[in-house]
């Protein structure tokens, strides 16, 4: 059995009565039986009535590339009422989502996946699945390049995807091929999803700077990754978002080895690696009608499939060969200063050196230069581990110093070395010398005080020790005074620092129980994480993630009111929302309206067609503001 991901919702359910049990299972569903090579299909299990389940195991999955899609749960419970009878549909399961790539053509067995529960090991059941060769043609080519297969960390290459279609034939040579089209040729390109590049890439700039200029303003060109109605591009169209760069005439042979016509059209887009290691591109699928003959002088089409095989680059670290002592991890192209605070101290003072390492490349791995690698300094000073703080293309070591002898005049230039990835070799620079003035710190004899002067005395009044007592040296009237001591005054302070301690002691175990209250807790993070939930959302929105954000966007009210009422967000629906609104008091508008924008969001995740007069992420916004404010005036936060 197949299910279409993107328009149905695939829901276990049992009717339930009292001593029913729920018999755990794994079940297994596929999108597509029939796939071309390089194209995948969506791979679901799910594990029906397990508790606290552990994901599947995908045993035997050699043929195929497996990407996890992540998981969501099940859980919920609604109860309905026909002709008096009560029915509780239930769904107790996880569901597990892949993304499954055939590497090679033919027919094959997608083998059981397998779960366990306690000590017993359940199997789902296994699919079959037929990857078609593309056709022998020279219509439709795909081809991808790399500007280059070998580099290093933060050093750019560009991936370019050409799509090469054959002249129209005979009179119609001339004409661009892609508009005589009725129905848009679709590509499927990895790298042109920003979900799907690979971690330790990071792309010049997202999808849409690179494909907005290509934006295609005759109306034909090509559909990118489905890149439909949902995309910023066509937010108020009907038709297709369409894709065209600049074409080129070419001359290439075709499979019968004569010179033909080509038209190429060529899609780039620029990386820089970070990390070490092997990453692929593609392969890339292209489907659509093209033209090949003409009959009574019109265009006759042909359906074709064409697949490009995936390219890889190698992203190596730095050569250990010719790699300088004062290397410090930097890879890219930097520049380096230091900075030393104050230029004037003693013998002894604390000194403050900042060494500045700003450009474009790897940081994160930079780390401090070796201060004892400098004779000058490790001679002439006392040093002390750095810290090291990164702020955007900048990082900062800061080093504490103290000088051990006096005459130094000058603070020597740091050498550091980085490796350089435009001219792929290590460089090696130095700060700038810092003038200094290190003085002799001064320095008191035993017999010169152990007391300070009195400040009536002679500021040129040398201090002395004093001998015979303490009275013995003491000739000032003034210093005496009146040492009684006044119980009145001690009981007093006595009183109040008692009375601070109960006072203390009853804030501090009002606070504790406060937050040990999980329900009051929750209550008081409910308004915050709402606005939280909600503005992920909005982003996920404008960058065109519309399967989820209809969730997200409902599980914001629903979570929103399970907080608030201290009860399980678990198979809330708009009415139950609505009913623990009005048990609140919220005011009917909002808690309709609360409704209402729930039951929007469950319509268009089920792709029920709704009003779109009001955009849904406009209204949740306006609608989350209003809540929040009635619920603080009716004291529900506190």
């Amino acid at each position: 059995m197949t299910y279409q991901l993107h328009s149905m919702l695939i829901v276990v359910t049992a009717i339930t009565s009292p001593g029913l049990a729920q018999q755990p299972e794994v079940m297994v569903e596929v999108d597509r039986q029939e796939i071309y090579e390089g194209e995948s299909v969506l791979y679901r299990v799910t594990l029906n009535y397990f508790g606290n389940p552990s994901p599947p195991k995908l045993e035997d999955f050699g043929d195929f590339k497996v990407t996890s899609l992540g998981e969501q749960s099940l859980n919920s419970s609604v109860t309905t009422i026909i002709n008096g009878r009560a029915t509780k549909i239930i769904s107790r399961g996880q569901q597990y989502n892949y993304r499954l790539t055939p590497l090679k053509t033919g027919t094959f067995t997608i083998p059981a996946p397998v779960a366990r529960i306690g000590n017993q090991l359940l199997k789902g059941r296994t699919v079959t699945l037929r990857v078609i060769a593309p056709q022998d043609q020279d219509t439709a080519i795909l081809e991808i390049t790399l500007s280059r297969q070998s580099v290093y960390p933060m050093q750019p290459f560009t991936v370019t995807l050409n799509v090469v279609i054959k002249d129209l034939p005979m009179k119609f040579s001339e004409r661009n091929p892609l508009s005589v089209q009725r129905i848009h040729p679709t590509l499927q390109v990895p790298w042109f999803s920003d979900e799907q590049i690979l971690t330790g890439l990071e792309p010049q700039k997202d999808w849409r700077g690179v494909l907005q200029p290509m934006l295609s303003q005759r109306g034909y060109g090509f559909q990118i990754n489905n890149i439909g109605q949902s995309s910023v591009f066509s937010l108020f169209e009907r038709e297709a978002t369409v894709f065209q760069p600049t074409p080129s005439r070419t001359q290439r042979k075709d499979k019968s080895d004569q010179p033909a016509g080509y038209w190429e059209f060529a899609f780039t887009r620029k990386f820089i690696p970070r990390k070490v290691g092997t990453y692929e591109f593609g392969p890339v699928t292209i489907k659509g009608n093209f033209a090949t003959a003409v009959e009574l002088d019109r265009l006759v089409g042909e359906n074709l499939y064409a697949v490009a095989r995936p390219v890889t680059v190698t992203v190596h670290s730095v050569p250990a060969e010719g790699r300088p002592e004062t290397f410090i991890g930097a890879v890219g192209q930097f520049e380096f200063a230091s900075q030393l605070a104050p230029t004037k101290a003693r013998v002894g003072d604390p000194m403050t050196l900042t060494l500045t390492l700003k450009g474009q490349g790897t940081l994160d791995e930079a780390f401090p230069p070796d201060l004892k690698m400098c004779p000058d300094i490790a001679v002439n000073f006392k040093m002390y581990d750095a810290t090291t703080e990164t702020t955007g293309n900048t990082r900062r070591f800061t080093y504490s110093l103290r000088p051990l002898k006096a005459g130094i005049d000058t603070f020597p230039a740091i050498p550091i070395s980085y490796f350089d990835v435009g001219r792929e070799r290590y460089v090696t620079v130095s700060s700038v010398a810092i003038p200094i003035e290190i003085r002799t710190a001064p320095g008191l004899s035993t017999d010169q005080i152990v007391v300070a002067p009195n400040s009536l005395s002679s500021p040129d009044r040398m201090l002395q020790v004093s001998e015979g007592g303490i009275f013995a040296n003491d000739t000032d009237w003034r210093s005496l005074r009146n040492e009684k001591v006044h119980l009145q005054r001690w009981l007093f302070a006595w009183a109040g620092m008692f009375g601070f301690y109960v006072l203390a002691t009853y804030i501090i175990g009002r606070v504790q129980r406060l937050k040990a209250d999980p329900a009051m807790a929750r209550r008081r993070a409910a308004a915050t994480t709402a606005r939280r939930a909600l503005k992920i959302a909005l982003v996920q929105l404008r960058n065109g993630h519309d399967e989820s954000v209809c969730r997200n966007l409902r599980d914001v009210f629903a979570n929103l009111v399970a907080d608030v009422t201290n009860t399980s967000a678990d198979g809330i629906t708009s009415r139950d929302a609505k009913s623990r609104l009005l048990e609140l008091d919220v005011v009917d508008d909002l808690a309709h309206a609360t409704c209402d924008l729930v039951e929007r969001c469950d319509a268009q995740r089920y792709g029920v067609r709704i009003d779109e007069s009001e955009p849904l992420g406009s209204q949740a916004e306006i609608l989350l503001e209003q809540l929040l404010e009635c619920l603080k005036q009716k004291k529900v936060f506190r």
